[in-house]
């Protein structure tokens, strides 16, 4: 075994390195636009941009380092990063960012003076490493005696890994997040190598379950089933936003309702760069994409989805 920590291979990704410089280039230009925007915001639009070129490049600086890392440091680190996830995470349920929960009824941010950090976002990271180390033991170990029984284990080692993720999330609640780390294990669930004999009925049981559960918020009767299992008017109204945007744009809706309007008023190339007349609360974190375009229409909208 190589016990260098850096690699000797320094061959370098242009194609993926170009596209990510680019998205921060954008990603700062449109945190500057709905700061400036934001009819609430009383600082320095400039000073945010500044903060998030400071953070891009710290991304970049810890991205040069571990393209530099030997992915076997990497692979032995992966339990303690998950394991040290799950205890920041844990932190939140008692030292949560409250002027965030007033505004968004979720405990998912730290705030320390005016920095502020969603252990979700690194939790994201540690947990595709921590799926994909455990799928990679589990199949070196059973390569020979592969059947129904070993893939049964190897869901259930998948379902240990992400279950106190998603109960922490719950417990945060934060939907949208926990629909995220579901989206995760579904990824991992398929390239897994688990027999399609598994994968197909899972699917199909998933797909039920998710059109049924969509049945039951659509009638009085299936609302109080699904108050009396433990969901909450939090989530009912994330779903009710998510199947009609504008059944309720001044209140639940109105995020995502005036979101579709500021991409619609876009047109096909804009309103011009800080050009906006659609107010969208907190714009600068999950609609972001509403900056550009609304400022630069389809086109840029499109730019920005094709370097994805």
């Amino acid at each position: 075994m190589n016990k260098n920590i850096f690699r000797n291979d320094n061959r370098i990704d242009y194609g993926v390195i170009l596209p990510v410089f680019l998205l921060c280039l954008i990603g700062i230009a449109s945190l500057y636009v709905a700061y400036d925007q934001a009819p609430m915001f009383t600082g320095s639009p400039l000073r945010e941009a500044f903060k998030q070129a400071i953070w891009c490049g710290v991304g970049m600086i810890a991205v040069a380092i571990i393209m530099q890392v030997n992915v076997k440091w990497l692979w032995k680190l992966t339990p303690f990063l998950y394991l040290s996830g799950l205890v920041v995470m844990g932190l939140l349920t008692q030292f949560y960012d409250r002027a965030t929960f007033a505004l968004t009824g979720s405990r998912n941010w730290f705030r320390f003076g005016s920095f502020s950090f969603q252990p979700a976002e690194l939790m994201k990271i540690a947990v595709i490493l921590m799926l994909a180390y455990v799928v990679t033991k589990h199949n070196s170990r059973h390569r020979k005696n592969k059947s129904l029984k070993t893939d049964g284990i190897l869901i259930a080692k998948m379902l240990a890994v992400i279950l106190p993720v998603i109960i922490l999330i719950m417990i945060q609640d934060d939907f949208g997040t926990m629909l995220v780390f579901i989206a995760i294990l579904g990824g991992v669930f398929l390239m897994s190598g688990i027999s399609w004999k598994i994968i197909i009925p899972t699917i199909s049981v998933v797909l039920l379950i998710g059109v049924g559960t969509i049945f039951l918020v659509l009638s009085d009767t299936g609302r109080e089933f699904l108050y009396s299992i433990g969901f909450s008017n939090y989530q009912f109204a994330r779903i009710d936003s998510w199947i009609d945007p504008f059944h309720d744009v001044q209140g639940n809706s109105a995020q995502v309702a005036n979101a579709l309007m500021a991409i619609g008023s876009g047109g096909m190339t804009g309103k011009g760069f800080n050009v906006s007349d659609i107010y969208i609360p907190v714009r600068e974190s999950d609609m972001i994409f509403t900056v550009p375009a609304e400022n630069f229409g389809f086109v840029g909208g499109s730019f920005i989805i094709l370097l994805y």
